[in-house]
């Protein structure tokens, strides 16, 4: 969800808050955690700019995942609301 990193700007440190929400996460039968992003509307492979722009948003949410401090917690709370939802 939220992640406190610090930038270098300039020398200087700056803290930077990232948030976001990832749709959908799942861990395999290895352990790995899967994530899944949910678009609406036709995807069409030779979009260059959503494509580039949905492999950012993933480059994103990968890396917040790596930078969670428990993401076992954030796991076992994402899968809790997914089943509660209709």
């Amino acid at each position: 969800k939220d992640v406190i990193v610090s930038v270098d700007l300039d020398g200087v440190p700056v803290l930077v808050h990232l948030t976001g929400f990832i749709d959908r996460i799942f861990k395999d039968e290895q352990g790995e955690l899967h994530l899944h992003e949910l678009k609406t509307g036709a995807w069409k492979l030779n979009n260059k700019l959503k494509l580039e722009s949905m492999r950012k948003e993933m480059a994103f949410y990968a890396y917040m995942v790596q930078k969670a401090v428990n993401i076992e917690t954030a796991y076992n709370e994402l899968s809790r609301k997914q089943h509660e939802q209709p």
